[in-house]
Protein backbone atom coordinates (compact mmCIF):
# COMPACT_ATOMS: atom_id res chain seq x y z
CA UNK A 1 0.00 0.00 0.00
CA UNK A 2 1.58 3.29 -1.08
CA UNK A 3 1.45 6.49 1.44
CA UNK A 4 1.50 9.70 -0.26
CA UNK A 5 3.57 12.40 1.71
CA UNK A 6 1.46 14.84 3.81
CA UNK A 7 2.77 18.52 3.56
CA UNK A 8 2.77 20.01 6.69
CA UNK A 9 3.24 23.87 7.39
CA UNK A 10 5.55 22.48 10.43
CA UNK A 11 3.13 23.10 12.93
CA UNK A 12 1.14 19.44 12.64
CA UNK A 13 -1.78 20.69 11.82
CA UNK A 14 -2.42 18.78 8.81
CA UNK A 15 -1.16 15.84 10.07
CA UNK A 16 -3.51 16.24 13.57
CA UNK A 17 -6.60 15.47 11.58
CA UNK A 18 -6.01 11.97 10.48
CA UNK A 19 -4.48 10.49 13.45
CA UNK A 20 -7.01 11.99 15.86
CA UNK A 21 -9.61 10.36 13.40
CA UNK A 22 -8.55 7.22 12.39
CA UNK A 23 -5.27 5.86 14.89
CA UNK A 24 -7.04 7.06 18.20
CA UNK A 25 -9.23 4.47 17.93
CA UNK A 26 -6.86 2.00 17.43
CA UNK A 27 -5.20 2.88 19.93
CA UNK A 28 -8.22 2.92 22.33
CA UNK A 29 -8.75 -0.49 21.87
CA UNK A 30 -4.95 -1.68 22.36
CA UNK A 31 -5.42 0.18 26.18
CA UNK A 32 -8.33 -1.58 26.28
CA UNK A 33 -7.28 -4.78 25.58
CA UNK A 34 -4.37 -4.20 27.86
CA UNK A 35 -6.84 -3.52 30.79
CA UNK A 36 -9.34 -6.17 29.55
CA UNK A 37 -6.02 -8.96 29.73
CA UNK A 38 -3.92 -7.21 32.32
CA UNK A 39 -5.23 -9.58 34.77
CA UNK A 40 -5.64 -12.68 33.12
CA UNK A 41 -2.09 -13.13 32.01
CA UNK A 42 0.02 -15.21 33.82
CA UNK A 43 3.09 -13.82 35.76
CA UNK A 44 6.35 -13.55 35.08
CA UNK A 45 5.43 -13.95 31.75
CA UNK A 46 6.49 -11.11 28.70
CA UNK A 47 3.22 -10.71 28.62
CA UNK A 48 2.34 -9.53 31.69
CA UNK A 49 5.76 -7.18 31.48
CA UNK A 50 4.12 -5.93 27.64
CA UNK A 51 0.70 -5.07 29.58
CA UNK A 52 2.32 -3.46 32.53
CA UNK A 53 4.60 -1.11 30.74
CA UNK A 54 1.78 -0.27 28.28
CA UNK A 55 -0.60 0.59 30.50
CA UNK A 56 2.30 2.78 33.10
CA UNK A 57 3.37 4.58 30.12
CA UNK A 58 -0.29 5.42 28.42
CA UNK A 59 0.08 9.07 28.79
CA UNK A 60 3.22 9.20 26.77
CA UNK A 61 2.51 6.61 24.45
CA UNK A 62 -0.78 8.78 23.16
CA UNK A 63 1.33 11.77 23.37
CA UNK A 64 1.47 11.80 19.28
CA UNK A 65 -1.78 11.75 18.69
CA UNK A 66 -2.17 15.13 20.38
CA UNK A 67 0.52 17.05 18.31
CA UNK A 68 0.61 16.35 15.19
CA UNK A 69 5.14 17.06 14.33
CA UNK A 70 5.52 13.47 16.62
CA UNK A 71 5.61 10.37 14.33
CA UNK A 72 3.58 7.47 15.00
CA UNK A 73 6.87 5.26 15.45
CA UNK A 74 10.50 5.80 16.31
CA UNK A 75 12.01 4.32 13.51
CA UNK A 76 14.24 7.05 12.38
CA UNK A 77 15.47 7.12 15.87
CA UNK A 78 16.17 3.54 15.79
CA UNK A 79 17.96 3.48 12.28
CA UNK A 80 20.60 5.95 13.68
CA UNK A 81 21.37 3.74 16.55
CA UNK A 82 21.60 1.19 14.53
CA UNK A 83 24.76 2.83 12.68
CA UNK A 84 27.23 2.78 15.09
CA UNK A 85 26.41 -0.25 16.45
CA UNK A 86 26.81 -2.33 13.12
CA UNK A 87 29.35 -0.16 12.12
CA UNK A 88 31.43 -1.42 15.66
CA UNK A 89 31.60 -4.78 13.91
CA UNK A 90 32.96 -3.51 10.83
CA UNK A 91 35.17 -1.25 12.01
CA UNK A 92 36.66 -3.47 14.41
CA UNK A 93 39.46 -4.69 12.24
CA UNK A 94 39.24 -2.21 9.04
CA UNK A 95 43.03 -0.61 10.04
CA UNK A 96 44.71 -4.25 11.01
CA UNK A 97 48.10 -4.82 10.23
CA UNK A 98 48.26 -7.68 7.73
Amino acid sequence: MAHTPILDAGDGSVRFTPKKTKIKVLVDRHFELCRKHEDYALGGTPLVSAIGYSLNQDQALRRFLDDGRLPATNNISERHLRRPASGRKRWLFGASQQ
